[in-house]
């Protein structure tokens, strides 16, 4: 099924953009980089020689992006002008920036080098920032600005030369749904955030304080250390034990904090469960609520956990090299609205329409993504519809979400359609198994089947229900 699936996308090769103004490769290659670990002093070697590789990097991705153009896949100027403010990050004295204080840190681990190799080490990487490295990222901002006046603002990818056919393959590709049809997923996804509506609406109807609550609410844990270490305990009840694994959180340098999302977890190496990192957006934890639940999706019982009790559980290394975001993203978005239940200072109704109200968004986010992709709803028509749907009446906030699923199509499909197909099986399990149905059982087999396609699950899922019955 997987190479089935990516074999379709063979044609559409000139289709994906590398360049977004959030997270695209230009934000996304600095960070990487600077978590590229030193075991050895080779190790090192390896890693000034990728960094001097940089610049030729983005000369071949220039070249591609003008092989777009010849196709008829533009960059919006509007696109170009956010990557660029997000490359101005690290034009500024990159080399004593977030890439030479994590190169120190870095060679911290390798207590066998002598005072000479350390200094040569240091000297050789401060150069290749100063230089090659700040070199690279003028080319590419000098590159892109050539590349303005072909298309002021984004479109969706329906616009594009075969561009439905392509969303179609996006959509299959990204989420590896059991739905056989995009309209059958898209009317799945409406009447359920219609069904979820009408739930927040009967919950407060009987008590009009929910209302003032929502927006007044505080969590009893507001730092993320603590978040992670009370999340796995309240976890026990429901999930299987967690694997034996350290992480660490870090705080994303703050040039790069309007670049990126709210927070991130780095996957480790396939030979390692020793580096998981959590990155916060210190910018965006400072004006949102919602550190605890953005714990739970991150780290336990969500990606964190998730990967590491997949890899003790995985016998096969072919499966860690196939890519089920839809799974992974899923799992982690249905943990996240089970944690507004676990903080000790919300109330259960509260919980429940705190986690309603977020999935309603975001399923409200991936009917726009299909509506806009696929269907060619356009700016002014998605100002109506948010209007219209939700009151929404700020040019701005649609505006802004238009360009969003314009430069990445089918990322909040992942999300919502993987929470949309866990939380079916959980329902329909619910309802076959009456009294005897035991979520630490569900979760349990969720876990240990692993990241694959929703109609593989699903059919594995049938018989796994089938056996307790």
């Amino acid at each position: 099924t997987y190479m089935e699936t990516e074999s379709v996308g063979e044609k559409f090769l000139l289709y994906d953009h590398p360049f977004s103004a959030i997270s695209g490769v230009q934000v996304e290659l600095p960070i990487v980089l600077a978590e590229y670990r030193f075991r050895t002093p080779e190790d090192v070697e390896h890693y000034l020689a990728l960094l001097s590789c940089v610049g030729e990097y983005y000369g071949q991705l220039l070249e591609y992006v003008r092989a777009q153009e010849d196709a008829g896949i533009y960059l919006s100027d509007q696109t170009i002008d956010g990557v660029v403010d997000s490359c101005q990050t690290y034009l500024d004295a990159p080399e004593d920036g977030m890439m030479a204080e994590t190169f120190l840190s870095r060679l911290d681990s390798l207590p066998e080098l002598t005072e000479e190799q350390r200094e040569d080490f240091i000297s050789r990487n401060k150069e290749l920032l100063a230089h090659d490295f700040k070199d690279a990222y003028v080319s590419l901002t000098d590159g892109l600005q050539e590349l303005r006046g072909k298309l002021e603002a984004p479109v969706g990818v329906s616009a594009l030369p075969d561009g439905r056919a392509y969303y179609e393959y996006l959509l299959k590709s990204s989420t590896f749904t059991s739905y056989r049809d995009p309209e059958s997923l898209r009317d799945a996804i409406a009447e359920r955030m219609q069904a979820e509506l009408e739930l927040a609406h009967e919950r407060m109807t009987e008590n009009p304080e929910l209302i003032r609550s929502i927006y007044s609410f505080d969590f009893a844990i507001q730092d993320p250390s603590e978040a992670l270490l009370d999340l796995q305990e309240k976890l026990t009840a429901d999930f299987p034990k967690a694997p034996d694994c350290t992480y660490e959180v870090r705080m994303l340098p703050e040039a790069l904090e309007p670049f990126t999302s709210p927070a991130f977890y780095l996957t480790p190496p396939i030979d390692t469960q020793d580096e998981n990192f959590i990155y916060i957006n210190q910018a965006s934890a400072s004006v949102s609520n919602d550190l605890y639940t953005v714990m739970a999706h991150e780290g336990y019982p969500g990606h964190l956990y998730q990967c590491n009790y997949f890899n003790a559980v995985n016998e096969s290394r072919l499966r860690a090299l196939m890519s089920f975001s839809c799974y992974v993203e899923g799992w982690a978005t249905y943990v996240q609205y089970l944690a507004y239940g676990w903080d000790d200072q919300i109330t259960p109704e509260l919980a429940e329409v705190l986690a309603v109200d977020e999935s309603v968004y975001l399923a409200l986010y991936a009917l726009v993504d299909y509506q806009v992709n696929y269907e060619g709803m356009t700016l002014p028509e998605l100002e109506q519809f948010l209007n219209r749907l939700f009151g929404i009446s700020n040019p701005e906030a649609a505006r802004s979400l238009y360009q969003i699923v314009c430069e990445d199509p089918a990322n909040y499909m992942k999300y919502y359609v993987g929470y949309l197909e866990i939380t079916e099986m959980r329902q329909a399990a619910e309802r076959a198994l009456g009294a005897d149905f035991q979520l630490k059982e569900f979760h349990t087999f969720l876990l240990d089947f692993g990241p694959a396609p929703f109609a593989l699950i699903r059919e594995h899922f049938l018989q796994w229900l089938q056996s307790l019955i």
